[in-house]
């Protein structure tokens, strides 16, 4: 998952209104996508290189002259379904800002999933209004393989016979439509 500048910075926002300390968002390529300190966005973060270079979890950094880019504080790994998708850091005192560290992890992880899952609900519906518009502009003659078994992944069988129906509203009048024996059947529409 690749996470957006303005997703993190939402992130370190919302976080740092629970804990009150600055919050530091990096992504795989360990430069700061989202920061309480906007002044330090763009800037290589040379700790989390180390994280994810030797695939360390978390990693305290004890003052701001260690890492390139870093301050003093605590940085810990974010997953995604298995996967490392950034470093999040707490710019602070050591001892201060450690108490935070899974705290600020799980809760930044939680965020992440519940945007993934989001942009997942919208793709599948994107997936599926697709496949209808594609599905109801093709003839049954044309109807190819992979239709009729992206029919099936979706849970429609599109060899199935249908009927449909088109109505439209036109006020208080009768609609009537001539039956298979040439008698009118009437239909009042409201």
């Amino acid at each position: 998952m690749q996470i957006s500048s303005s997703l993190g910075m939402s992130i370190v926002t919302e976080v740092k209104k629970i804990i009150h300390e600055d919050l530091t968002f990096m992504d795989k390529s360990c430069r700061i996508i989202a920061c309480t300190d906007e002044r330090r966005i763009g800037d290589f973060h040379e700790a989390s290189r180390k994280m994810l270079d030797e695939g360390l979890k978390e990693l305290t950094v004890p003052d701001d002259d260690t890492y390139q880019g870093t301050r003093s504080g605590i940085n810990l790994t974010l997953e995604l379904e298995g996967q490392v998708v950034g470093v999040v850091g707490i710019t602070g005192n050591e001892e201060e800002v450690s108490r935070y560290g899974q705290v600020v992890k799980k809760m930044t992880e939680i965020l992440l999933l519940e945007s993934y899952l989001k942009e997942e609900k919208i793709r599948e519906r994107s997936a599926r209004n697709r496949f209808l518009q594609e599905w109801l502009m093709t003839d049954e003659l044309r109807m190819n393989p992979a239709l009729v078994d992206e029919g099936i992944s979706q849970g429609i069988d599109v060899m199935a016979a249908r009927r449909a129906a088109v109505l439209e509203h036109t006020g208080n009048s009768i609609m009537s439509q001539e039956d298979g024996n040439g008698l009118n059947t009437g239909f009042a529409a409201s």
